[in-house]
């Protein structure tokens, strides 16, 4: 027999110990009538509060379960009946209360007129039913913003965010809908159009445009940027997107206004985009009218590499005899490649060129968006500072002193390129919050991005390059990254003269890349550093019209697929979701910083992202900001980094040592400019301007 001492039913007990539950049972069962008979005898109340009282007394509680367990033998099935566990349920929980009838006396019983004279708090409260239910529904509207924030934010599936759904309305009183699609309110057709060897959809210039006003001010004309290139969708497949975006040159924001997806690039560029210039004419010509108001539309430039620019142009590509977009030079065949060793007083194209078809070497076809009034094909379509310089020479450099042959005498030796990697990885800590990436070693040069790359021609390779590679190599570098810090300068570029000035080290560049590294080197890339600079003139500093921000926006249609099946039908899904959540929400999701100047992180306890440019030409070091002033200590400057092409300090390069002892305050008016201090020799590191902070 099981000794151990079981918590039974009423089946499971012997007849004695069933007798005393029943008879308990029966006693309270009088107690409760005994009770009511008091009251309904010392207070006349009404039948309502009668059975509401009755009600509230006999109601079994609620917290039995949780604090008590019942155990039972396996071998025994235990069938409680609806009598049997009512009862349990009444006599375990029924709480202990002595009902003396002294306490129920008249002096503190109210009578029936007092209870008839009490206020309805269901009338007067102020949380009435239907301040409650408004109550509700706004914590409800503001959850369900919050979770489509959260969800597009992070890019959340939608399985797993139906999941959270029914796991929160099951728990709480949020009245959610319990499907994702219906939360983002997920369109439930996208129209997708059949084109040649892919397919094709279009969002429209309308609604770019519509995202662009709102931010404009009081601006009449909106002049685009157009962007086409090719993105692969995976290293195991040839699925590509084809996507055509847009960007203005005041919020500089992107939008998406058709992709094409296949497993080759578009057959045809016409076709490919037809709708696009249909659209364009129309805006172009008409305007684009908005709440009553007409703003003029300009189709300002195209900007691409060079192979998606032959393809959307009808020209012949980059690897032609007759390939560049800006002159009328023509390559030479040298050690089985084409390159362009010519005197840069070439002929230059011209947009009549173009509509003429006066050179059948360069043209192939007529391109569709030559029907947009106002498109200049030459002139309009600017060379690309991300593709040509940062992708293109930057990486030609690095690789040729990497990877070519000893013979060639710019080959560097494994040591020199240990100690380049190792001062670049210094260098990490030193990175300010505003610049996207750390750098890398030299040994994962295949795989730098162009952001790195631009990082290191601006910033880190003057440093770690002196005195690792040979005079003749680091002066050609330098003379690069002079000129291309003058043309990233919207304020040095605001003076003629400085464009003029980098125009000729662009010229000295190429001249001595020639004599250094070989003619058969001079690339369809290396020769356009020759156009440059006037594209610069007619657009504004490189960042202008570069593609680094298309190639931004690239990787969020990138993150957006989450399948290779139906990519198309995805995006679109994607892209409606969030311009509804951009209509309804004017939530900021900036992140909190110590300080902003100029747009640039100031945090006054990080090294890296406290020290500043003043309008004196000082770097200066700050250790507290109070109201509208800056107090610290100035650097002292040791010099020039470098003397030529020109002095460094002329470009507010310096190299910097200890703190002065000063302290000294200045107005926050006075900072110019964010700087990048980098690690140099012992106690001592360099300073210079980050451009983009730069006003």
């Amino acid at each position: 027999m099981n000794k151990k001492t079981k918590l039974k039913t009423h089946l499971g007990l012997s007849s004695r110990h069933r007798k005393r539950l029943i008879n308990n049972e029966t006693n309270s069962e009088l107690k409760h009538t005994q009770m009511f008979t008091t009251i309904e005898k010392k207070s006349p109340a009404s039948e309502e509060v009668r059975r509401q009282t009755i009600y509230q007394v006999t109601q079994p509680s609620t917290s039995f379960q949780s604090s008590c367990s019942i155990i039972y033998d396996s071998d025994h099935d235990i069938n409680i009946d609806r009598e049997t566990s009512l009862t349990m349920d009444v006599d375990l929980n029924l709480p202990t209360t002595n009902y003396d009838s002294e306490c129920l006396s008249d002096e503190s019983s109210p009578n029936s007129s007092d209870i008839e004279n009490l206020p309805d708090s269901r009338a007067d409260s102020p949380l009435s039913a239907a301040s409650i239910n408004s109550v509700q529904d706004h914590s409800t509207n503001s959850i369900k913003e919050d979770l489509i924030q959260w969800t597009l934010e992070y890019n959340i599936p939608q399985n797993a965010l139906t999941a959270l759904l029914k796991v929160v309305n099951k728990n709480f009183k949020c009245n959610l809908p319990n499907d994702a699609r219906t939360l983002l309110q997920t369109p439930r057709n996208s129209i997708i159009s059949k084109l040649d060897n892919g397919q094709y959809i279009h969002f429209g210039l309308e609604n770019a445009l519509k995202g662009i006003v709102k931010d404009i001010g009081n601006l009449q004309c909106i002049e685009l940027l157009i962007n086409v290139d090719g993105l692969p969708l995976s290293r195991s497949s040839t699925a590509c997107l084809w996507p055509i975006l847009c960007s203005d040159n005041v919020t500089k924001k992107v939008s998406i206004v058709g992709l094409f997806h296949g497993y080759e690039k578009p057959k045809d560029s016409n076709q490919f985009l037809k709708q696009f210039v249909k659209e364009a004419v129309m805006y172009v010509t008409n305007g684009f009218f908005n709440e009553g108001r007409k703003y003029d539309v300009k189709i300002a430039g195209l900007i691409c590499d060079a192979p998606a620019k032959s393809f959307v142009l009808n020209t012949k590509g980059h690897t032609g005899y007759n390939s560049c977009t800006k002159c009328k030079v023509e390559g030479n065949y040298i050690n089985n490649r084409v390159c362009f060793p010519a005197p840069s007083n070439v002929p230059l194209r011209n947009d009549n060129d173009y509509f003429c078809d006066t050179d059948d070497d360069f043209y192939v076809s007529k391109s569709e968006l030559l029907k947009i009034p106002g498109f200049l094909p030459v002139s309009g379509v600017p060379l690309d500072y991300m593709h040509l310089i940062c992708l293109g020479v930057v990486k030609k450099l690095l690789l040729l002193w990497i990877e070519s042959k000893a013979s060639s005498g710019v080959k560097l030796s494994s040591q020199s390129i240990k100690e380049i990697s190792e001062n670049i990885l210094l260098c990490c800590k030193y990175v300010p919050s505003d610049v996207a990436r750390k750098p890398r070693p030299l040994s994962e040069i295949r795989h730098w991005t162009a952001t790195e790359l631009r990082n290191f021609l601006l910033y880190i390779g003057p440093v770690v390059l002196k005195s690792k590679v040979n005079n003749d190599v680091y002066l050609n570098f330098l003379t690069l990254h002079v000129a291309v810090r003058i043309l990233c300068n919207s304020t040095a570029i605001a003076n003629k003269e400085n464009i003029k000035y980098a125009e000729r080290l662009l010229e000295h560049f190429v001249q001595s890349f020639a004599i250094i590294y070989g003619k058969d080197k001079i690339s369809h890339n290396v020769h356009n550093l020759l156009h440059i600079c006037e594209d610069v003139r007619n657009f504004g500093s490189l960042d202008e019209f570069s593609s680094f921000k298309f190639e931004n926006y690239m990787s969020t249609i990138k993150k957006y697929i989450r399948k290779n099946d139906k990519p198309l039908q995805q995006l679109c899904n994607r892209y409606h979701e969030m311009e509804r959540l951009y209509k309804s929400s004017n939530k900021s999701t900036q992140k909190s910083v110590t300080h902003k100047i100029n747009d640039c992180v100031i945090n006054i306890h990080k090294f890296k992202d406290r020290c500043v440019l003043l309008e004196n030409g000082d770097i200066f070091q700050i250790i507290l900001i109070e109201g509208n002033r800056i107090a610290g200590y100035p650097l002292r400057s040791n010099g020039n980094l470098y003397t030529a092409p020109c002095a460094s300090q002329k470009l507010n390069i310096h190299q910097l040592s200890d703190l002065n002892s000063t302290y000294v305050s200045h107005p926050l008016s006075s900072v110019r400019a964010k700087i990048w201090t980098l690690p140099y020799k012992r106690n001592e590191y360099v300073g210079m301007p980050i451009l983009h902070s730069l006003f």
